[in-house]
């Protein structure tokens, strides 16, 4: 079985109360997530999972220095929800 890369995007999947907790505008920062990044959508998705769409795309090399992101991890910021990356 190959190995392939996942494509680094600007997109979280999160859970409802992480979602809850965010508005569009908002900065977020955590582990992997580019320092300042602008929330500039929320989406539902099913499930109770949400898409959230941020103004900058990561550093490939953050976002796999974090590990796996299933199930969620918590990311350092203003609200500590669970995240992972979409």
């Amino acid at each position: 079985m190959s190995h392939s890369n996942p494509t680094i995007s600007s997109t979280l999947i999160a859970s409802s109360s992480t979602a809850n907790a965010l508005s569009v505008g908002d900065i977020i920062n955590g582990t992997g997530i580019p320092t300042n990044s602008e929330v500039l959508s929320i989406n539902y998705i099913s499930g109770g999972q949400w898409e959230i769409t941020i103004n900058q795309t990561p550093i490939e090399a953050e976002v796999y220095a974090t590990g796996n992101h299933n199930p969620y991890t918590d990311p350092s910021g203003a609200y500590s929800g669970k995240v992972s990356w979409g």
